[in-house]
């Protein structure tokens, strides 16, 4: 992620040296950073999500599938990682990354404050990664909860359970890292 590490630079202050130049340039860049760092979590990430579903319909116990998914991952990379789950989860997580990194480049080059530099990461963020995460979530549970998963409806509380998850691990992925960061520079504890 294209973070600038906690204290934005003052008005009056240059901007990091990387964030100088065309906006097309860095927006180039925070995407392939998203994708290299989505293609990089993704297979480990789509292990732990099949194995919930999976779990949850009752076609195995969880740390079973976790194991199978493992070993498919070893074993066989190029047919776990030829999947259309696999794509889904890539493509989930290089919009979100995307979305961070491109707010963080933005909200760096128009010297927002800090307050609307967190709060637009925090809402612009959780909207792409909420949005795709329950696309995919319910995607998921078709193809891997069972015979009977794909005729029945999502029940409502799923979504808002769903949009929960995504909200902490937004806030605490891109949002809380940056609160810290300005606070334990500002304490002098360590200089930004």
């Amino acid at each position: 992620m294209a973070a600038t590490g906690g204290a934005l630079p003052k008005k009056d202050e240059p901007l990091p040296a990387l964030r100088c130049g065309p906006l097309w340039m860095h927006t180039c860049v925070d995407g392939g950073a998203a994708v290299a760092a989505s293609l990089a979590v993704s297979p480990f990430i789509l292990i732990i999500d099949r194995a919930v579903i999976e779990a949850a319909a009752g076609q195995d116990t969880l740390f079973r599938r976790i194991g199978v998914g493992c070993k498919e991952m070893i074993l066989k990379p190029r047919t776990a990682l030829m999947t259309r789950a696999y794509a889904m989860m890539t493509g989930v997580y290089a919009a979100t990354y995307l979305a961070a990194n491109t707010i963080d480049t933005v909200a760096t080059r128009q010297r927002y404050s800090q307050k609307t530099h967190v709060a637009a990461t925090l809402i612009g963020t959780t909207a792409v990664n909420a949005s795709a995460c329950i696309a995919k979530d319910v995607a998921f549970a078709k193809m891997y909860g069972g015979s009977g998963a794909g005729k029945k409806a999502m029940p409502f509380a799923s979504y808002g359970l769903f949009l929960s998850r995504d909200l902490i691990t937004i806030f605490s992925s891109f949002t809380l890292p940056k609160m810290l960061a300005k606070g334990i520079s500002s304490s002098g504890a360590m200089d930004p």
